[in-house]
């Protein structure tokens, strides 16, 4: 890819984020925010390809603000919540207008990079050729 991958991890576990964050380097721009309440703002900002989000927050839902983002924002990034097990689901509300998943923080993070890079790839050749396939997406990944 001639430029770099944009991609966000909101979550307040500082450990998972720096390692999730050394699997991404090598080929993905990171950012790491470790409040909820400012990822709105750098998604509207910023225009990430992918964001990795904790649903569960000390300082704002998740959920809620997975659908603010997919309900009043024009980026429309690839979403990954992550858990701590199943307990996220749970608490997922229904939304038709994008899927439910999750990434386990036990999940193998050097596969979960190599198979980002395939789709962040595809998604902006995709995006470049015109396809409309880039809808909004949140991504599961089961261990």
């Amino acid at each position: 890819m001639a430029e770099y991958v944009r991609i966000l991890i909101v979550d307040d576990d500082r450990e998972f984020s720096q390692q999730l964050a050394e699997h991404l380097t090598s080929w993905a721009q990171v950012q790491i925010l470790t409040r909820g309440d400012e990822a709105r703002d750098w998604i509207e900002r910023w225009h990430p390809d992918a964001v990795f989000l904790n649903p569960l927050l000390p300082d704002c839902d998740g959920f809620e603000l997975l659908d603010t983002i997919f309900t009043t924002s024009q980026v429309r990034p690839l979403v990954f919540c992550i858990t701590s097990g199943g307990t996220a689901r749970l608490r997922m509300p229904p939304a038709s207008h994008w899927p439910v998943g999750s990434l386990p923080r036990t999940a193998d993070l050097a596969a979960i990079s190599v198979s980002l890079r395939v789709a962040c790839t595809a998604r902006r050749e995709r995006a470049a050729s015109g396809d409309s396939r880039g809808a909004p997406s949140v991504l599961a990944s089961e261990p």
